[in-house]
């Protein structure tokens, strides 16, 4: 349909985006061809895994990348600075968590509403947030512009 096709282009924009990225990349520095698309998946790994530090630096950490999102998180993360001006990245429990449970963060700014919390964290991570929080009102339906499933 026109709308699951319209909803589908930002989505196939972003992949061309990246595979040209790739490619690029590629070129530069000499090397295969067929390495593009690990060079994409590896890029699509560091934008959804990645911390912004401060204006112009990004970095990987790899205890919050295990970390999974929820509007009402477990954990939140904070930036601190080492002695030596090593960036480093700390965990804290925002309430007891139980062995064997998931630690969450969130990956946007939880105290919006609900509906702008959702559409934040589908375009930047490609997932409609099902957690307790984003749980629609009793009655209210949502569905998606793609596919027409509830979400």
């Amino acid at each position: 349909s026109g709308a699951g096709a319209a909803a589908g282009e930002p989505r196939q924009r972003i992949r061309k985006q990246e595979d040209l990225a790739a490619t690029a990349l590629l070129q530069h520095f000499g090397m295969p061809p067929e390495l593009s698309p690990l060079l994409a998946r590896l890029a699509l790994m560091w934008r959804h895994n990645s911390f912004q530090l401060g204006p112009s630096r990004i970095g990987i950490f790899v205890p919050p990348t295990m970390c999974n999102h929820h509007c009402l998180p477990s954990a939140r993360y904070a930036f601190e600075r080492a002695d030596d001006g090593a960036e480093a990245i700390v965990l804290r429990a925002l309430r007891p968590i139980a062995a064997g449970e998931d630690v969450t963060i969130s990956y946007i700014d939880h105290i919006l509403p609900r509906l702008p919390r959702r559409t934040s964290v589908a375009s930047g991570w490609m997932f409609y947030c099902r957690c307790s929080a984003c749980q629609p009102e009793a009655g209210a339906s949502e569905r998606c512009t793609a596919c027409a499933g509830a979400l």
